[in-house]
């Protein structure tokens, strides 16, 4: 399932698996910060950082918490 995450967070791409965005689990490709600001943001949604991907090209853009610059899209999860 391909879908749009929205919210307060903006709008990116989301990979979900059974119920998508709505249901309880999937994945994010978005750019976020290393920032302790970021964790206390998707601690309550039960999101973590999974993986920063280092193959591929950098893709700059702006943390979807932050607003900080970052150097490239990671890799979010939400617990089932």
């Amino acid at each position: 399932m391909i879908g749009e995450v929205g919210g307060g967070l903006g709008q990116h791409e989301f990979f979900g698996a059974g119920e998508g965005a709505a249901g309880k689990g999937g994945f994010a490709h978005v750019h976020v910060a290393d920032d302790p600001a970021v964790a206390a943001a998707f601690d309550p949604l039960k999101v973590t950082v999974r993986c920063i991907p280092m193959e591929g090209d950098d893709e700059p853009g702006t943390c979807v918490v932050t607003g900080k610059p970052v150097s490239r899209r990671s890799v979010l999860a939400r617990s089932y």
